[in-house]
């Protein structure tokens, strides 16, 4: 019940920030920002979307560390209240490692992501502009359109499966970050670029298992398009992520500490 008052509670907070969003687009009458408008996109529609999307990032930060933290501790077997989550905002410090990290984590991801899905993104966006301007009411399409029509189709399979195979990708090359979190909350007296390095050192030998713990939830992160299955998936996902995590940090610590008794008894 725990789990899922504070998965309710990060879920809330999300949706009060869209309806918001939502609020004060209908009252000012600004269109929705989307990735389809991006050449000739409004301005004004741009400028809330970064303002509302940074409030959530500073809103929500802090409360993912304090929820990773809370299944840290639940699986090392220690009490935990609800209120622990909010533990991020207690101090000034705690509270701008937490947007620091997230910042750090999520600009090394969107470069990756760029790398590995920029050129399947940009193949779609060519499909749909080939698309664009074709009536497909009528019954007969001219022998342009039908040529625009192949076109987008190839380039919208072409552009499908390779953006299939840049997400996986990208899911393996940035596993290597997930651990940091946990280093942090496991110390938070550590700083940021330290938990970086270290995640990076601790995954180099289990990024492909990383990968396949996250596929395999595939088929329950498709359910959690309904709220009820969620508040089943999303403790299990987190619980069994935290003990995967003590799994990774503590055994490259004994690997470490053995190396290290080797080389001094050498």
């Amino acid at each position: 019940m725990k789990a899922i008052v504070i998965f309710l509670i990060l879920s809330l907070l999300s949706f009060g920030i869209s309806g918001l969003d939502d609020a004060y687009r209908s009252v000012f009458n600004i269109a929705k920002f989307t990735s389809d408008r991006l050449i000739n996109a409004d301005i004004n529609a741009v400028i809330v979307q970064i303002v509302f999307s940074a409030l959530a990032f500073l809103i929500l930060s802090p409360l993912l560390l304090g929820m990773l933290e809370w299944y840290w501790n639940l699986t090392g077997g220690k009490k935990t209240g609800v209120g622990d989550i909010f533990a991020w905002y207690g101090s000034g410090k705690l509270y701008g490692k937490s947007l620091l990290l997230g910042i750090n984590i999520g600009i090394r991801t969107l470069l990756w992501g760029i790398l590995t899905c920029g050129v399947p993104a940009v193949l779609i966006a060519a499909a749909s502009y080939y698309n664009n301007g074709i009536n497909f009411e009528q019954s007969n399409l001219s022998a342009i359109e039908v040529q625009k029509l192949l076109i987008a189709g190839i380039l919208f399979m072409l552009g499908g499966l390779l953006m299939l195979g840049g997400i996986l990708l990208l899911i393996f090359i940035t596993s290597k970050y997930i651990t940091a979190m946990f280093l942090i909350v496991e110390d938070n007296s550590r700083k940021v670029s330290e938990v970086i390095k270290d995640s990076i050192k601790y995954t180099r030998k289990f990024r492909w298992e990383i990968t396949q713990f996250i596929l395999s939830y595939t088929g329950w992160f498709i359910t959690c398009i309904f709220l009820v299955p969620s508040l089943y998936v999303v403790p299990y996902f987190c619980s069994s992520l935290s003990v995967f995590e003590k799994h990774i940090i503590y055994s490259q610590r004994q690997n470490k500490k053995d190396d290290d008794t080797i080389q001094f008894s050498a």
